[in-house]
Order: C-alpha cells, then sequence, then structure tokens
C-alpha cells in the first residue's frame, strides 16, 4: 500500500481495481487517511485524491451504477457521506447522515437504496437504521 493503514475500506470496482478509502496510519501518528486504489493486473497500489472528508470507522457500498457510497465513521465533516464515480474518479459529497455513526453496517437494497444499521456514537451503541437514498442524496425516515 502506499500508506499502511487500519480503519479504512476496500472495495472491488467495476473494472476489477479496488477503492481503499479512509482509515488511520497503522504506524504513525492517529492521521486520517484518504484514498488510494489497487490495481491486481500490475499488483500496484497508486495514490488518488479527491475524497471530501477523511474518515475511518465508515462503510463503502456499491450502488447499482458501480459508484461506490461512503458513509458514515468518524472525522467526516458533518457526518456527511459521499459518492466515488470510478469512470471520472471523482468524489461528490452528499447531505449527512442523521448524526455520526462509527463502525455501522451498510448494505445495498435491491430498489437501489442503502440501508445503515447500528454503529457507534460517542461510545454509545446506536439502536437504529436509516434508508439512504442516493438518488436524491439524502436520507429518508
Amino acid at each position: 500500500m502506499v500508506v499502511a493503514r487500519d480503519e479504512h475500506t476496500a472495495t472491488l470496482l467495476s473494472n476489477g481495481t479496488v477503492l481503499i478509502a479512509g482509515g488511520v496510519d497503522f504506524v504513525g501518528p492517529d492521521i486520517p487517511l484518504k484514498e488510494e486504489i489497487y490495481d491486481p493486473h500490475t499488483r500496484q497500489f497508486h495514490a488518488i485524491s479527491g475524497m471530501i472528508s477523511p474518515r475511518l470507522g465508515h462503510a463503502a457500498v456499491t450502488l447499482q451504477d458501480g459508484r461506490v457510497l461512503l458513509v458514515g465513521g468518524v472525522r467526516a465533516a458533518n457526518a456527511n457521506s459521499e459518492i466515488y464515480d470510478p469512470s471520472s474518479s471523482t468524489f461528490t459529497s452528499l447531505a449527512s447522515i442523521s448524526g455520526e455513526r462509527y463502525e455501522l453496517g451498510a448494505v445495498l437494497l435491491a430498489n437501489g437504496r442503502v440501508l445503515a444499521v447500528g454503529g457507534t456514537r460517542s461510545g454509545v451503541a446506536i439502536a437504529s437504521a436509516e434508508i439512504f437514498n442516493p438518488a436524491t442524496g439524502g436520507s429518508e425516515a
């Protein structure tokens, strides 16, 4: 890897590469990290840039159109979410989920929405879930 890290996500992209997003420097100071791409064909890691908020303990979900939703985590500004578009290598900021969720679970639903479940906030377990709609960029009750 370009930088050793912990508490990141690794998400397979439709072109066979892997988006490695967020986390903290595993061997150095507690510095939040952004992103890199791993190409299994060349066995190389490449630093990329553009992630809006450094984050750790977040969830990453591949959407039906191949983009990747990054949701939750700590250090994400205002608990925002963002979408990575591998076709343009760009990140777009989305609306916040309802408060910070760290170490949450997230899954793509058949209708294209994402279910975010549980996690912790300020060291307290969260016993709730919410639906995130990538089409509108916001959460639904």
